[in-house]
Parts: C-alpha cells; structure tokens; sequence
C-alpha cells in the first residue's frame, strides 16, 4: 500500500533520506536548497515523502499555484525503480490533484546532450502515465526544458503568470 506523507519540518528523520535520493538523483546544476519548501510562512511548496509498506521509496516536491501543481521534483530509490511504483505514485497523487492540472518539466531530447537516453526515457514515463507535451519550452542553468501536462494544456502564458505569482508570493520558492 503506497502512501503520501508530508514533511512538516527539516528536522524529520525521513527529509534525511529525502535529501541523499535528491542528491543522488539530481545534477548539482538543476538542485536547490530544498528547505525554502518547508517554510511555515508560504503555503506554495511541499515535499511528500512516498512510502510503500510503512517503507520509505521516494518523494516528491511540488509548487501549487492557481490550479496547477507543478511537480518539480520526483525520485524513487534506485533499488526501487523498474518496479512500477514511480507510475503508481504519479497516478495517485494527480488523482489527489484531479481538480488541478498536473505539469512536469523536463530536460529537452537534444541528440547532442551525453544523457539524452535517459531524456527519452523519462519523457515516455510520464506520456504513457497521461501527460501530454505542451507548447512551454524554456532555458534553464543552460539547458533546455519542456513542459508535459496531465488534466488539460497549459500555455506560455499560464507559465509565465504561475511563475510571476510565486515571485509575487515568494521570490524565496523561485530557483
């Protein structure tokens, strides 16, 4: 049985392990400090640490804004992966977010980028889990990226006026 449990505060054992996977699972160039999420005074950010039998197997961090939750971190552990638990966790928590349009960003397909098999790879995980591409490409720390939605399109625009509203809220949640 998988369940989502949100991290209140830096000093729960699970953020621990929530960070190693991070650092492990992320390049340095795409990582930020991850605390800015659990400041008690905003209420865009959360991390969700994902268990499997009482297990921890991953976590996530999100950004709500308007009726987009933006997934911008998702890791299960390595030994864990190739499992299927990664589509279970996804699936489960955009039907906690049904009434919400669920957006991933990630890395561009470029023949030219040293990791682009695993781009491809992570782009066909989340289109056979729903999500569909987008018109939104952006620049990001040099390299290129995309949005894929679940639940309805989103546009530039929408993009852009999320983004403006997190700075507007809290410029600490921007990267």
């Amino acid at each position: 049985r998988m369940r989502f449990f949100k991290i209140q505060s830096e000093n729960d054992p699970v953020f621990q392990k929530i960070l190693s996977l991070y650092n492990e699972s992320f390049p340095e160039n795409e990582r930020k400090e991850l605390r800015y999420l659990l400041k008690s005074n905003q209420s865009i950010g959360s991390i969700f640490a994902l268990f499997e039998n009482e297990e921890f197997i991953g976590f996530f961090c999100i950004l709500d804004v308007f009726d987009l939750s933006h997934i911008i971190y998702l890791s299960i552990m390595q030994e864990k992966r190739n499992q299927g638990l990664g589509a279970k966790a996804l699936n489960d928590f955009c039907a906690l977010k049904k009434d919400m349009r669920v957006i991933v960003d990630i890395e561009t397909e470029t023949e030219t980028a040293h990791d682009n098999p695993v781009r491809r790879k992570r782009k066909e995980f989340y289109l056979r889990n729903g999500f569909s591409e987008t018109e939104v490409r952006y620049l990001w720390h040099g390299d290129a990226f995309e949005i894929l939605s679940k639940g309805g399109n989103v546009t530039k625009a929408e993009f852009s006026a999320f983004w403006e509203e997190i700075e507007r809220v809290d410029a600490d949640l921007l990267y």
